[in-house]
């Protein structure tokens, strides 16, 4: 795996980029949990699963009861936020096509998972991809 992002979680990280099996094509992003190991460390041996895949395992935790039926709500107040105008444009590009799955991916649970809060995260993940589409439109107007 090729890490994009290591957000901490727990007593470990969560981690998302270009999937191990993925052969420097950049197509397949996946996420793991890397917790630490008896060492202490982060481990990276933990396994990988596919982005695309993560709407049907949590649809089918939630259909065994696997899942709590009123989950709990979501701070979105402590999502971190970028500072846009730092980011290049190739970062622009990548954080847009991620905002672009993750819009989709939200969608998707929406279809699959009653949950009540899906509407705020949706919302709030599609203010910020608006927001790069700005930042991106704003630079290209710059250009000479």
């Amino acid at each position: 795996m090729i890490v994009t992002y290591k957000i901490p979680f727990r007593d470990g990280e969560l981690r998302i980029g270009w999937a191990s099996w993925d052969k420097g094509r950049y197509e397949h992003r996946s996420i793991k949990y890397a917790y630490k190991d008896s060492s202490g460390k982060i481990s990276r041996g933990s396994p990988e699963i596919p982005l695309d895949m993560l709407v049907e395992l949590i649809a089918a935790a939630y259909e065994q009861n696997e899942i709590p039926q009123n989950l709990p709500k979501l701070e979105l107040e402590n999502v971190r936020e970028v500072d846009l105008e730092k980011c290049s444009m190739d970062d622009l590009k990548q954080k847009n096509d991620i905002l672009v799955s993750v819009l989709a991916t939200i969608q998707g649970m929406m279809t699959k998972v009653n949950y009540p809060e899906w509407e705020k995260i949706y919302d709030r993940v599609a203010s910020e991809r608006e927001a790069v589409k700005q930042e991106t439109e704003r630079r290209r107007l710059l250009r000479p």
